[in-house]
């Protein structure tokens, strides 16, 4: 089965704009593109970018890290009692508390361990992401896939190493404001080189643990 990459979802992308297959936000007033169900493999972090769409990370801190309080030693339990479990997920998404208009994006996130290859594998599920805000929010998982891998390398086997990031999103859009950003001689704002360093640290990081 082919994995698309994210260069396979900006290709997608560029295509329904140029098929003019728009689509109209009444919330936003704005025209659209959208895939419906993108799933693909996060490598650089990287599909299209503008500076507008800088989060700082204290958002994800004050947002996403107060649903996880105890959830990352749940994952790390659940792998070192059956590390073939599927139940290490963290559930981002409580109805009762957030079925309104400011829904949470993140559904959530699992972690699956490969007991053959020692490899660890990190899937995130969004029920909406917009292409532009996508290198902060892989950033963030960047992050969170790394905590996970630490503790069950120090704790279960310091053998494990990383596998895929995968990303699932129900509706992967781009905004009539960010259509320029199709373009393949878009120069990437000076704002993501902070992203992209880190995540080239963390890539280091790998690679390090794998040797």
């Amino acid at each position: 089965m082919k994995i698309l990459t994210e260069e396979d979802i900006k290709k997608e992308l560029r295509k329904k704009y140029q098929n003019k297959e728009f689509k109209f936000d009444k919330r936003t007033n704005q025209k659209f593109i959208e895939i419906v169900n993108a799933s693909f493999i996060s490598e650089t972090g990287y599909i299209v970018y503008h500076d507008h769409h800088v989060t700082d990370e204290q958002w994800y801190i004050d947002n996403y890290e107060p649903l996880m309080i105890d959830k990352i030693d749940y994952v790390v339990n659940k792998i070192k009692e059956d590390p073939d479990t599927r139940q290490a997920y963290i559930a981002m998404l409580y109805p009762d508390k957030y079925y309104n208009d400011d829904m949470i994006c993140t559904i959530g996130m699992q972690v699956i361990y490969h007991k053959d290859t020692k490899k660890l594998d990190y899937i995130v599920n969004m029920r909406s992401n917009n292409a532009c805000e996508y290198t902060m929010d892989s950033l963030w998982h960047c992050k969170i896939f790394t905590m996970i891998l630490n503790r069950l390398i120090s704790e279960m086997d310091n053998d494990i190493c990383p596998g895929y990031l995968y990303w699932n999103v129900a509706s992967l859009h781009l905004y009539e404001e960010d259509f320029k950003f199709l373009s393949d001689k878009t120069k990437i704002a000076d704002e993501i080189k902070y992203s992209f360093e880190q995540i080239k640290r963390i890539s280091e990081h790998f690679n390090k643990i794998k040797k």
